[in-house]
């Protein structure tokens, strides 16, 4: 006799009966959440890859303006390139570049920053850096202020 077997010994047929169903149920409850949580993992790694093709268009789209392209043509064949809806590149763009704009304007800072620690006057900067000379005192000034609020 199975251990199972004897821990349900003695016990009525109607109450194993309802232990059966409720322990379907609950493996039915079990299958279905499983279900779920790959259905989730599917829809994340699907909009993982949508999310890196969009910053690829947006990159393709920021590279044909800088060549002087149409902005209204280049969203337009940047769209049908990365098969993208023309309205929803046209949207996200402008966020796009805001953020590019904002991560540039963070690594000129660093690169500001560790020439000026290194002893390089302001034109040595903007020269070394490609910026002027008056963006080279305005992220010193910043971060001198920034660290004088410390």
């Amino acid at each position: 006799m199975s251990r199972t077997r004897q821990a349900l010994a003695g016990v009525p047929g109607p109450v194993l009966r309802q232990i059966a169903k409720d322990l379907r149920t609950f493996a039915d409850d079990i299958d279905l959440f499983a279900t779920e949580q790959d259905d989730e993992a599917r829809n994340r790694a699907r909009n993982r890859a949508r999310r890196l093709r969009l910053t690829r268009a947006c990159l393709d789209l920021g590279a044909r303006l800088e060549d002087g392209e149409d902005p209204e043509v280049a969203t337009r064949s940047v769209a049908a390139k990365w098969n993208f809806d023309f309205r929803e590149l046209k949207i996200i763009w402008p966020a796009f570049s805001a953020k590019a704009r904002r991560l540039g304007q963070i690594e000129t800072a660093r690169q500001v920053m560790v020439l000026y620690r290194g002893g390089l006057s302001d034109i040595e900067i903007a020269k070394k850096i490609g910026r002027s000379t008056r963006t080279v005192q305005r992220v010193i000034a910043e971060e001198k202020r920034r660290l004088s609020t410390i």
